[in-house]
């Protein structure tokens, strides 16, 4: 290998240990899913998506209440029916 592909991976490496530290503590306070009833936690896209609906509907039942919603800051966020 050369010495730009050497750092480039070590500098890949880094950048990966360092998002998985950042992510820990979000991933630790995710509750359990409940998957017995088929209400796993989605990202908007995929909440809408699946329940055929707009990201607007989707914004105003989260502000309405009737989705569950973990916002671990930035662009991690997920919702599902409330219970």
């Amino acid at each position: 290998m050369n010495l730009e592909a050497v750092i480039e991976q070590k500098i890949k490496e880094t950048v990966k240990d360092e998002v998985a530290k950042a992510l820990a503590p979000v991933i630790e306070a995710l509750p359990e899913q409940d998957t017995s009833q088929g209400h796993k936690w989605l990202t908007a896209k995929e909440f809408c998506k699946h329940y055929n609906m707009s990201r607007s509907t989707l914004q105003r039942m989260r502000h309405e209440g009737r989705v569950d919603v973990i916002d671990g800051g930035g662009r991690f966020v997920r919702f599902r029916w409330k219970k």
